[in-house]
């Protein structure tokens, strides 16, 4: 099975094996967010809450983890979300 994971060397999603670990984010649906619940970060730019998980995970671990938080993967829409994803992951 194969999982969309983000690359932060490119800057790109690559699509890898779904069993191999990556970094990986949730994010809330797109709304009008002004804050947060614990543990989730604000990104005003694009209104919506972002979570980091804290160890590596397969791409199936962090779609379920993500769903249980009632989120889903976090996903970039242009280069500059992007880059604000990837500066979440370090």
């Amino acid at each position: 099975m194969k999982g969309v994971i983000f690359n932060p060397i490119n800057q790109k999603f690559d699509v890898k094996n779904a069993a191999q670990e990556h970094h990986s984010l949730c994010e809330t649906p797109r709304w009008a967010k002004l804050q947060c619940q614990s543990g989730w970060n604000l990104i005003p730019q694009i209104r919506m809450c972002l979570r980091v998980h804290a160890k590596f995970t397969t791409f199936l671990e962090a779609h379920a983890f993500c769903n249980v938080k009632g989120s889903f993967i976090a996903t970039a829409q242009n280069g500059n979300e992007s880059y604000m994803l990837r500066s979440k992951c370090h």
